[in-house]
């Protein structure tokens, strides 16, 4: 028997950087949205170890992957409810979604081994419960767990308030490539900026109500992202590709997370094929790049 699921995408709408904990992260209020740009994960038993193989060599594999340790914590959760110990487990991982990208793709195949293995072994685990478990792999395995197309994110980004009426959104996501390691934007975020904890002013303050949320009018005022000073004046590209999808689309574009990944937003997908389409033929590297027409999954 072997179980599958499909890992989305996901775009940070807006995200403020409120201030770096004791335990070197950051408390942030995000807006996250997910997206159909999938990886997929297969699991199977195998004998009694953790195997990982993935068609993307650039995916760490071994022990100290994400996926890996998501397998290992649910082997603890078989020993601690049944008693059954060494069931071993072969994970399989197709990529699509671009690696250190801005859009949570080791996060989301963390995030289903997880609901995989749930459904594989037959635990039973309540979506609370495999959230609390997520929460200790990657700030934002708890949103791929919450099965929400939107949703608030607080503390580092793991305490998640899903938001159920949001509307279908169209967006142009382009990622070059670039590398850019998200602890290294955070820090120099914290070197530009005095962080202070502050009350109100973040994302359940400005959002208005839920019925309005993920209106495109709306968000097209609310799209903001501390991190994207910083990403773009590490990397001229990145800065001159957000300024051609700008151009393009009115000026609706936003870095995701810690960049590289730029994403406009677009009222339909015949104007969201059209704007990526234009936007490539404007850069001689392109065709080296990633880019999606993406829409709300």
């Amino acid at each position: 028997m072997k179980v599958t699921e499909l890992a989305p995408a996901k775009l940070n709408l807006y995200l403020k950087v409120l201030r770096k904990r004791p335990d070197g992260y950051h408390d942030i209020e995000t807006l996250f949205e997910r997206i159909d740009i999938f990886d997929t994960i297969t699991v199977a038993p195998i004998g009694n170890t953790i195997t990982i193989e993935c068609d993307n060599p650039s995916v760490p594999t071994g022990k100290d992957s994400i996926c890996y340790r998501a397998a290992e914590l649910l082997q603890e959760r078989l020993l601690t409810l049944r008693r059954e110990k060494g069931k071993g487990i072969f994970i399989r991982i197709e990529k699509k979604i671009p690696i250190a990208a801005g859009l949570g793709g080791g996060s989301s195949d963390a995030a289903s081994v997880l609901k995989a293995l749930n459904r594989l072994w037959g635990l039973d685990l309540g979506k609370k419960e495999l959230m609390n478990l997520g929460s200790s792999l990657g700030a934002d395995v708890p949103f791929f767990l919450s099965d929400a197309s939107f949703a608030i994110g607080r503390g580092i980004g793991d305490e998640i308030k899903p938001i159920r009426d949001g509307k279908l959104l169209w967006q142009v996501v382009i990622c070059p490539n670039i590398e850019i390691l998200s602890k290294d934007i955070y820090a120099a975020y914290s070197k530009e900026h005095s962080l202070t904890l502050t009350t109100g002013g973040g994302v359940d303050t400005i959002l208005p109500p839920v019925s309005d949320i993920c209106e495109i009018a709306f968000l097209k005022k609310l799209l903001h992202n501390d991190l994207e000073s910083v990403v773009l004046s590490r990397e001229s590209i990145i800065k001159d590709i957000k300024d051609r999808l700008a151009e393009i689309g009115g000026g609706n574009t936003l870095v995701s997370g810690s960049g590289p990944s730029v994403f406009g937003l677009f009222s339909s997908r015949k104007e969201a094929v059209k704007a990526m389409q234009d936007c490539l033929k404007e850069f001689s590297h392109s065709n080296e790049w990633h880019a999606f027409v993406a829409r709300t999954f």
